[in-house]
């Protein structure tokens, strides 16, 4: 960073950046009062990504006053209030802009990161954090946590396994209801012990309780008006005109893009039934490729079909004209959710609850697991590296040295532009989603699930690290406080899979036989009470689980007031 070590401090009391008091609590800092936070006259008291912050503020901030237009470009106008920043790099004149890598702390955490063998599977989060920011360092404290979390799910599957209980009579679903219900719970536990353990990220690393304000995005669009807070003038768009694109196009749209996942999951199951058919009963290598052909052809078109509709997704939420990056990201994840789901999860459902064909959804359930798992990681690891390989292969025949240690800053940043630019932690929350659905919905139809979803978060640990560090250019920081809206869509799979997981028992032949042989008198009647009965009380269950593991640690509670004390205290004495 060129910005002076002071000019950084007072940046860093306007964003509310806080940081670790003498007494070794987490205060906003200020700089009169600079003397009682810790460590502050060292040259490190504010991180990498804290000073990037900053200065990317800093540079938003930058407003145009009495300027008409750009020195030397008339053609270019500036109006008064608006970001100077953002309408050069809109009209070209900024072709781009992005932090550098500091190369000798990249190479240090390279060692940290990846490069390393930790069998506990833990990650230098903090020096993570401290590099890449806030909302990189929560993203992989939550791979982190996820993965960790699945160990006694892959543990209890093996001995499931290993003891012989699996189950498999007549064709029907591998239906150990006690397996089914631990991984329920388990989904119960872990958004919530995460939670907590959020919370305690966000305190250490001084973002509990933080809100940002924000800017209108970049993409907003409409006449300029009066902003009746901040005084300055910023384009306005009626609330009315958004919900009504929203309502009237975009609303159809994915309505019909829901439709077209479904037409093209019934054409799936027109060519499983006609191939099933053929090949019944042949046990010899083609037949058991041609009776897997369906289902992993139809895993390689969902892939397309979410990449081609997250395309159109970003493009209707941009003509809805959302004034806040927030708000974007918020109806931009609503979006996909709903077609990911559709697409992923819709299938699953048919075949187990209308079609009836246990063997075919356990088939279908690990062909697309599998498919979607494998195929990931060869566009999200495999094709970004050897891109960047081709790409700066073509830049380093042109220096004049080739030792990476010796590059001037006019080298590294045109070795830097042949990266990609990192767009955010979006595809990878989304990923993670939908392989915590294939793990909790149809936990008793496979329950090797969590067992690749173990071995895959494993190696995606350290191939996104290894993306971070040689693949992308090195992303803007913001700040953060957690997962955000992606915290709902993991609990809504969980409160969902209390229902799948009991419906699929309470499905199965072998569960009803057992039922009829205790209670040889039981209606239909009183199978649906009951099936409504223990649904409750599971989902009863669930609600104790969230309720009894508090979302703050108590000693985050006694933290968080002692400041508010002592901050009341200094009020009075002034």
């Amino acid at each position: 960073s060129s910005a002076s070590k002071y000019r950084l401090l007072h940046g860093a009391e306007a964003i509310g950046l806080k940081k670790e008091y003498k007494d070794g609590s987490i205060r906003e800092f200020c700089f009169t009062d600079r003397y009682n936070f810790t460590n502050q006259e060292d040259d490190d008291f504010l991180l990498e990504s804290e000073k990037h912050q900053i200065i990317k503020v800093e540079l938003d901030s930058l407003r145009a006053l009495d300027e008409k237009y750009v020195p030397g470009h008339q053609s270019i106008k500036l109006y008064p209030g608006k970001s100077i920043f953002r309408r050069l790099a809109s009209n070209e004149l900024i072709t781009d802009f992005f932090p550098l890598h500091d190369r000798p702390a990249l190479h240090k955490l390279r060692w940290a990161w990846y490069k390393t063998i930790d069998l506990n599977l833990r990650q230098p989060l903090d020096r993570v954090r401290a590099y890449f920011g806030d909302t990189i360092g929560i993203y992989f404290a939550f791979l982190n946590f996820y993965t960790i979390a699945l160990v006694p799910l892959v543990m209890l599957g093996l001995m499931h396994w290993g003891l012989g209980l699996r189950t498999d009579i007549g064709g029907k679903v591998d239906d150990n209801w006690v397996l089914s219900v631990i991984h329920v719970l388990w989904s119960a536990a872990f958004l919530e012990m995460w939670k907590r353990k959020s919370t305690e990220y966000s305190y250490k690393w001084g973002t509990l309780g933080t809100k940002v304000w924000e800017e209108p995005r970049t993409g907003f669009r409409g006449p300029l008006g009066l902003n009746e807070v901040t005084q300055r003038q910023e384009p306005v768009y009626p609330s009315w005109k958004r919900n009504l694109r929203i309502l009237l196009i975009s609303c159809p749209v994915v309505v019909l893009c829901v439709t077209l996942a479904v037409c093209l999951m019934f054409y799936y199951f027109s060519w499983e039934i006609y191939l099933t058919e053929m090949y019944r009963g042949e046990t010899d290598l083609l037949s058991s490729l041609m009776k897997n052909a369906p289902s992993i052809t139809y895993s390689v078109l969902i892939l397309l079909g979410n990449s081609l509709y997250r395309k159109l997704a970003e493009f209707l939420t941009d003509q809805e004209n959302h004034r806040l990056e927030s708000d974007f990201q918020k109806n931009l994840i609503t979006k996909i959710l709903v077609f990911d789901f559709a697409n992923n999860f819709l299938a699953l459902f048919y075949i187990a609850f209308i079609y009836d064909d246990m063997p075919m959804l356990r088939q279908t359930l690990r062909n697309l697991f599998l498919v979607h798992m494998i195929v990931s990681q060869a566009l999200e690891s495999l094709l970004p590296y050897w891109t960047f390989r081709y790409r700066s292969s073509l830049y380093r025949a042109t220096l004049k040295s080739n030792r990476k240690a010796e590059l001037t800053m006019h080298e590294q940043t045109c070795l830097e532009l042949q990266r990609d630019t990192y767009w955010g932690t979006f595809d990878d929350y989304l990923e993670l989603w939908l392989q915590f659905g294939y793990v909790v919905l149809f936990s008793c139809v496979y329950p090797p699930a969590a067992i690749f979803a173990l071995i895959n978060n494993v190696i995606e640990m350290k191939s996104d690290a290894f993306k971070m560090c040689n693949v992308y250019r090195r992303p803007f920081v913001y700040q953060t406080n957690g997962i955000g809206t992606w915290k709902v869509a993991f609990e809504a799979l969980s409160y969902l899979a209390v229902v799948s997981n009991l419906a699929l028992i309470f499905h199965t032949s072998r569960f009803i036989e057992g039922i009829y042989k205790v209670f040889p008198d039981a209606s239909t009647i009183n199978i649906i009470l009951a099936f409504v009965a223990v649904e409750h009380i599971l989902l009863g269950v669930r609600w104790l689980i969230s309720y009894a593991v508090p979302v703050v640690p108590h000693w985050v509670k006694v933290e968080t007031q002692r400041m508010k004390y002592f901050s009341l205290q200094a009020l009075k004495r002034q």
